[in-house]
């Protein structure tokens, strides 16, 4: 808050009235004492450099507040300095006087103003007055003046379009009235700049004189302001030394030249500001090549080549959120219909947004058909599944109410169709927080002719393939890491090669450059960048730059990549001994089931999704069954009815377990009781599993606990899978010669252990801790 300082000005402050912080005379039928007041106006004051705006005449209308009390309204406009006014009843001196006379219920000053060459419309500004005994006073301003007097350059004739007037303290909306003058009540970042449209051609001989309306007091870091011109050039103002200002009293910035000082050189220019106009400075601003940040007046520019460049975007600073469309964040500008003069003047606009702990909730390929796709004719409609994947993101975010949530898909998020982006679109407004998206293999336009033409229907929904943003102490990239070339026989582009393009590379590498060391990176991508099982694709022949993003990713400690593509939950820590040590893979399974059936568990892991938390440096995951299933059946017969799904789902679609409770996270695992395998092992199936989890253990009920060991053959599989997929193998036509499904069911689930029990019948707990030391536990019985 601003320290105040008492008014020396002809009167001379004790207590304020209710509503102003002291005790209200209450005249009720009061028609004794004083019944009418002589006020007088303050006329032309004299500031620390200049004259000083104040009320120098009555109007009609006018009134004055006495002790609580209006006085009578100025009958007519009387050109005089003085006013004899009756008050409505009778007041006791010592005398408290106000204008205008709404006063006491506060101060609004104005955050901005059309300048006039007449200066400042005085007649609502506040003044105050005290009397001691005489039913006189004269009047006082009750604030301060800050003033920029601006001349032209030698040579130049420049139009002032705006200046604007910025302080750490509160200088403009609402005050409250105390007896030290105006009071803050709560600086917002609104509420600290004051912005002059000013419109107004300046001379080198005549002063353009602006005014700014502000409390007294001190101003510890003192006032910057930044006057610009009709063509978008800027010259800056820094008064940052600790500033007094009295009420009544002016302080002067100085008669000022207009010397452009942030000259517009490059042909691509603008501004980053708050949603309440505050620049943002240090934000990083990007064409998809080069990169700059942005200065303390939220400025910035470069020069791009505008044949290549499709977006001037931002990498959203952490503490900030862009808009949205729907549910799509806006972080970008298209560049292709502007002209030259508009991309120098570009505005990006940010909330504010605490990110001190926020949650993140990862999808994978979603993948939805046209219903008459003859694939989506097998157990059920893809687009009906992801509807429930909807309903079941929407309430869980809406459950979480001590943080924002933000959503990752990792591309697939449609399966050729690119019509259906409209309806994932359509669902990502549904669900109540942004959702940044990654191109997958099927969101590219098949029928274009190459990689980057690909992309473009992409791009008209969710903006550019690459691209970054921060999250707390987080920093999130966006790639694109899938190179698409034309089949040789069918002429679309569906052939898929991995890697990063050096045009991609090259963004990379400047995005980095204004990332510290200390930051945790989420690098996302479709395809996995690093390890998935025994493949390392960084390190193969055909990835496009694999050594050098590796090199580059790898420099930085905490490294967390996440993908999807492969259909199958994957996580890998490489060891202190590996490539790149302490770097984490986790590849999701399809968010919305199998492909082709969409049905209740791809490889192991059933439809769901990973929620990440993330307080300060603190990061943890788990997985979230999908708990909804309104999607109908869309055969003649009845469903499987599945031995191995722990659950049913009654009549409004909801996933009750078999202890007769609703699913939810507490469903970390998959457990198979003894002899389902056709041997004498339990079987547990932990979805999310990676080293960092310590030892899994079955424990016989009035036994003690044995350690399960992981399954590491090569024919290892998920029963529950296999169970699924068996019938569809032999239920449908379509699916008896994809060996892929057959890849699906064997060999793809690392997350299975096991332990033998001797005994033909019994029961127990399967427990396993994971990384974050968090205990989930599993009845079995047989």
């Amino acid at each position: 808050m601003i320290k105040r300082y008492t008014f020396i000005l002809a009167f001379l402050w004790i207590s304020l009235f209710a509503g102003c912080g002291g005790k209200e005379n209450n005249p009720g039928d009061n028609n004794t004492g004083v019944k009418s007041i002589s006020v007088t106006l303050p006329g032309a004051t004299s500031g620390t450099n200049a004259s000083f705006p104040v009320k120098t005449e009555w109007a009609a209308g006018d009134a004055v507040v006495v002790n609580g009390v209006q006085s009578a309204s100025v009958s007519s406009s009387q050109g005089s300095k003085t006013v004899t006014l009756p008050l409505k009843s009778g007041v006791t001196p010592p005398l408290r006087v106000y204008y205008p006379s709404d006063v006491l219920r506060g101060v609004n000053l104005p955050g901005s103003f059309v300048w006039s060459a007449d200066g400042i419309d005085t007649s609502k500004l506040p003044l105050a007055g005290y009397s001691e005994n005489e039913p006189e006073c004269v009047l006082a301003p009750m604030y301060s003046i800050v003033r920029i007097d601006l001349l032209a350059s030698e040579g130049t004739h420049p139009t002032i379009s705006k200046v604007t007037l910025q302080s750490s303290s509160q200088i403009s909306g609402f005050f409250k009235v105390d007896s030290d003058g105006l009071v803050s009540s709560g600086t917002i970042a609104s509420s600290r700049q004051i912005t002059a449209n000013v419109n107004a051609a300046l001379s080198e001989s005549a002063l353009l004189s602006v005014f700014f309306v502000v409390p007294s007091g001190t101003y510890p870091n003192g006032f910057t302001a930044e006057v610009k011109d009709s063509n978008g050039k800027i010259m800056q103002l820094e008064r940052t030394s600790a500033i007094t200002i009295a009420a009544g009293e002016t302080y002067s910035f100085g008669q000022i030249p207009f010397v452009v000082e942030n000259v517009i050189t490059g042909n691509v220019a603008g501004h980053v500001v708050t949603s309440d106009g505050l620049p943002l400075s240090g934000v990083v601003v990007t064409d998809g090549f080069s990169c700059t940040s942005t200065d303390e007046f939220g400025f910035f520019q470069m020069e791009s080549d505008l044949s290549k460049v499709r977006f001037i975007y931002i990498s959203t600073p952490s503490g900030y959120e862009p808009p949205r469309r729907g549910g799509v964040p806006v972080f970008y500008i298209e560049t292709g219909t502007l002209s030259a003069k508009q991309l120098q003047d570009l505005t990006f606009t940010l909330t504010a947004r605490n990110h001190d702990k926020y949650t993140v909730f990862f999808t994978a390929d979603p993948q939805p058909r046209n219903r008459t796709n003859g694939y989506d004719k097998i157990a059920y409609h893809s687009l009906d599944v992801c509807e429930d994947l909807y309903t079941d993101l929407r309430k869980n975010a809406a459950s979480i109410t001590d943080r924002p949530v933000y959503g990752i898909c990792l591309g697939d998020i449609v399966h050729n169709t690119l019509s259906l982006l409209d309806d994932y679109t359509n669902g990502l407004a549904t669900l109540g927080y942004p959702t940044y998206n990654v191109i997958g293999n099927h969101d590219y336009d098949r029928a274009a002719s190459d990689d980057e033409k690909g992309g473009l229907v992409f791009e008209k929904y969710f903006g550019p393939l690459n691209y970054s943003f921060n999250l707390g102490n987080v920093h999130v990239l966006i790639l694109d890491y899938l190179l698409m070339a034309t089949d040789a026989s069918t002429g679309k582009l569906t052939t898929v090669h991995y890697g990063l393009s050096d045009d991609t590379m090259t963004w990379l590498r400047n995005d980095l450059e204004y990332v510290s060391k200390d930051k945790t990176l989420f690098v996302c991508s479709h395809s996995p960048m690093f390890r998935f099982r025994k493949q390392e694709f960084s390190t193969g022949s055909g990835t496009r730059n694999g050594k050098e993003y590796a090199t580059l990713l790898s420099s930085y400690p905490k490294v967390h990549i996440w993908s999807g593509h492969k259909h199958a939950t994957f996580n890998y820590i490489y060891p202190s001994s590996g490539l790149y040590p302490g770097m984490e893979c986790h590849s999701l399974a399809r968010s919305t089931g199998p492909l082709w059936t969409n049905e209740y568990v791809v490889s192991g892991t059933p439809r769901g999704y990973t929620v990440v938390d993330v307080a300060g440096d603190e990061i943890s995951w788990r997985f979230h069954p999908l708990q909804y299933q309104t999607a109908q059946y869309v055969r003649s017969s009845a469903p499987p009815a599945y031995e191995h799904r722990d659950w049913s789902y009654n009549s409004e679609g909801v996933a009750i377990l078999r202890n007769g409770k609703e699913l939810d996270e507490s469903y970390q695992m998959k457990v198979y009781a003894r002899g389902v395998y056709g041997d004498n092992y339990i079987y547990a199936n932990i979805f999310l599993y990676d080293d960092l989890w310590g030892p899994v253990f079955f424990t016989p009920d009035g036994g003690s606990p044995v350690e399960m060991s992981r399954w590491t053959d090569a024919g290892r599989y998920d029963y529950a899978t296999a169970e699924m997929t068996l019938f569809y193998k032999t239920d449908s036509s379509v699916l008896e010669d994809d060996s892929s499904w057959e890849d699906l069911a064997t060999g793809y689930t690392d997350t299975i252990f096991r332990t033998p029990v001797d005994i033909g019948s019994g029961s127990g707990t399967v427990s396993a801790t994971d990384r974050f030391g968090k205990t989930w536990t599993c009845r079995i019985e047989w």
